[in-house]
């Protein structure tokens, strides 16, 4: 002899099952099943049970459950990298240890014109000084002008704002 189902009004299915009224009776709309009767629809909770589990339903509040693909797993976890990557960059930016490629472009660019114009203007700036010297002391006075005219490409030397 098969057991008959234990059909229960709205109120008390809900309260078997650990969900509101008005959850249950949202899922009514949706397709719960049930058995309509004067007293109201009654439930028998290993249905209902049974296709919130088919309905990936788990009567909690927000998203309903649903599963999630490998590649959308695998997405999400490559968000995730970057988004860790571009904080810890922008903090590496931020206590000095980075600097933004245009920043440097710019430095190296104002560096490389500075020397430019002073290595330029050596000959007519020391055209005067050098007549009548002994070769060694021209080339003692043209190696000392020239590395002074170099010090701005010099990483250590802050002439044009940059360097350590």
């Amino acid at each position: 002899m098969s057991k008959c189902p234990e059909l229960k009004l709205g109120r008390d299915a809900a309260k078997a099952l650990g969900l509101t009224a008005r959850t249950l009776q949202s899922y009514v709309r949706r397709g719960c099943p049930h058995t309509p009767s004067p007293a109201g629809a009654m439930f028998d909770p290993a249905d209902v049970r049974a296709w919130m589990e088919q309905s990936k339903l788990t009567g909690n509040p927000g998203r309903p459950a649903r599963e999630e693909s490998s590649e959308l797993a695998a997405a999400r976890l490559r968000k995730e990298n970057a988004l860790a990557a571009k904080y810890e960059l922008a903090v590496a930016v931020e206590r000095g240890e980075l600097a933004r490629i245009d920043d440097v472009k710019q430095d190296w660019l104002a560096r490389i014109t500075t020397t430019k114009h002073r290595l330029l203007g050596l000959p007519a700036a020391m055209a005067p000084t050098l007549e009548g010297l002994s070769a060694e002391a021209m080339a003692a006075m043209l190696r000392e002008r020239i590395t002074e005219a170099l010090s701005p490409l010099d990483p250590g030397d802050d002439a044009c704002g940059g360097g350590k």
